[in-house]
C-alpha cells in the first residue's frame, strides 16, 4: 500500500527571498512593515530571519531548518496566490496575519495546493468565511464538486481523539450552508507521522468508520482522508522530498461517490 505523495515544491536558496516577498505582499506588506507579525504567529521567526538577511547573498547565508520548514509552507500560499487574490478582488489577505488561524490555514494550503497540482480547481472558503466547508475542490472534467472539512489534532492522538475530530468534522459538514454539493470528505491532519495505515487496518477502527459513512445523518460524506508526517526524503526515488502523507478511507456503502482520480495514488483502505 502506497501513501499518496504530493508533488514537492522545489526550494532553492535563491528562491527563498522571492517566496518571502510574495507571501508578505499577499498577507499585507504595509501592516507587516509597520507592526510586524505577532510573536505567536507561526512564521514570525522565519520572517524576522528573512528581514535580517534580506540584503545578503543567500548562497552565503546559513539557513536554519525552521526557516526551510516555514518556506515549504509559505510556498503553498504563494502557489495559491491567484486563487486567493481572485476571491479577495486583489486585496491583501489579512486573515493570514492571524496567529491563531495561520496553523490551520497552512494545513488547508497544503491540501489545496496538492489538488490544484493534480488538475482540480478549488475555492478556499475558510479564509474568507467561518461557515463550513473549509475548501471546495472541483473536478472540471466531470463537474463534480467536493466539500472538504479539515480538522487538526496536534500531539499524541489516540483512536478515540481521532474519532472526536471526525465527529466534529461531520457535524460541521452537516451544518454547511451550501446544499448544492452532494459529495464531501473530512480531512484529519496531524503533523506527526501517526502510521494511519496501521490504524486503518484495525478491524474495530474500520467497523466504526464504516458505520459513520453508512449513517443516514452523514450520507453526504464520501470519504475520510488522514494526513500528516514530517518532511521525508525517499532514497528510492532519488532523494525526492515529500511534504506529507495521505491515506484515504472510503466505504463501498457510501451514498455519494468521489470524482474519478480524486484519491488516485492514495493508500485506499
Amino acid at each position: 500500500m502506497k501513501n499518496n505523495r504530493p508533488v514537492p515544491i522545489a526550494i532553492y536558496i535563491n528562491k527563498i527571498p522571492r517566496l518571502f516577498e510574495e507571501f508578505i505582499d499577499l498577507a499585507g506588506r504595509n501592516i507587516i512593515m509597520e507592526k510586524g507579525l505577532s510573536k505567536k504567529h507561526k512564521f514570525s521567526s522565519a520572517v524576522n530571519f528573512y528581514f535580517k538577511n534580506k540584503d545578503k547573498n543567500w548562497h552565503e547565508v546559513e539557513v536554519p531548518k525552521f526557516v526551510i520548514d516555514a518556506v515549504n509552507e509559505i510556498g503553498n500560499f504563494v502557489f495559491l496566490k491567484s486563487v486567493l487574490l481572485s476571491s479577495s478582488r486583489g486585496k491583501p489577505i489579512k486573515a493570514l496575519l492571524r496567529a491563531k488561524a495561520i496553523g490551520t490555514f497552512s494545513v488547508e494550503a497544503m491540501i489545496a495546493s496538492h489538488y490544484v497540482r493534480r488538475g482540480f480547481l478549488i475555492r478556499w472558503l475558510s479564509v474568507f468565511s467561518k461557515d463550513p466547508p473549509d475548501l471546495v475542490i472541483y473536478d472540471p472534467s466531470n463537474k463534480i464538486a467536493v466539500d472538504v472539512e479539515v480538522k487538526i489534532k496536534e500531539g499524541n492522538v489516540s483512536v478515540e481523539t481521532m474519532f472526536d475530530s471526525l465527529s466534529r468534522g461531520l457535524q460541521s459538514l452537516k451544518r454547511r450552508d451550501s446544499k448544492s454539493n452532494e459529495r464531501a470528505i473530512v480531512v484529519i491532519h496531524n503533523s506527526d507521522d501517526l502510521h494511519w495505515v496501521e490504524w486503518l487496518r484495525d478491524p474495530d477502527v474500520t467497523k466504526r468508520l464504516i458505520s459513520r459513512l453508512e449513517n443516514d445523518e452523514y450520507k453526504i460524506v464520501s470519504g475520510i482522508v488522514f494526513s500528516g508526517g514530517e518532511l521525508v526524503i525517499n532514497e528510492k526515488d532519488g532523494g525526492q522530498q515529500y511534504h506529507t502523507k495521505f491515506v484515504a478511507f472510503r466505504s463501498n456503502a457510501a451514498t455519494c461517490q468521489l470524482p474519478k482520480r480524486f484519491l488516485t495514488g492514495s493508500g485506499n483502505i
